[in-house]
């Protein structure tokens, strides 16, 4: 049984010293993504950007969501930096997605689409937010939709909680 518990220290400090090792010698790692295994399953990674699609009206959103690898991009919307998010989030639903640092430069949702029986609502603003200007690797970055009384359907943006763009 010794051997086995010093196998297992040898190996969380072999995985727990990449990413401490890359951070000190101030490596540029946007591009990597550490996934660290926990005992029992699960697993904690680094150098990754979260990203929450809530959906907060009473009927489903398509969120046209886009993502830039580079962070100057004027072009977010292009074809090959669609997400397809299928199906379309449900009314009450939060979709994550967790992605490589490195290929989140700059995150949009180009006028997302509420999906009403009969016709199809766009959204009155297209929020796009960039590496470095507005989120930074290991942050959580937010998209609501929201079709309150008296309002537009538009999408807010928060980075960890933190409001950045309505």
């Amino acid at each position: 049984m010794p051997n086995v518990r010093r196998r297992l220290i040898r190996a969380f400090r072999l995985l727990l010293s990449v990413p401490i090792a890359a951070g000190v010698s101030g490596a540029n790692c946007t591009g990597l993504t550490f996934v660290l295994p926990l005992p029992g399953g699960g697993a904690i990674q680094f150098n990754t950007v979260t990203v929450e699609l809530w959906n907060t009206t009473a009927f489903p959103v398509e969120p046209r969501l886009f993502v830039d690898p580079e962070d100057d991009s004027l072009d977010v919307d292009a074809d090959e930096n669609r997400v397809l998010v299928t199906p379309p989030v449900g009314p009450g639903e939060v979709v994550a997605l967790t992605l490589a640092c490195g290929a989140t430069g700059a995150i949009e949702t180009d006028h997302a689409v509420l999906i009403l029986p009969g016709e199809d609502v766009e959204s009155d603003n297209d929020p796009i937010v960039r590496r470095h200007d507005d989120f930074n690797c290991g942050d959580t970055v937010t998209f609501i939709f929201m079709d309150e009384p008296g309002d537009d359907f538009h999408t807010r943006v928060e980075v960890n909680g933190r409001f950045v763009e309505d």
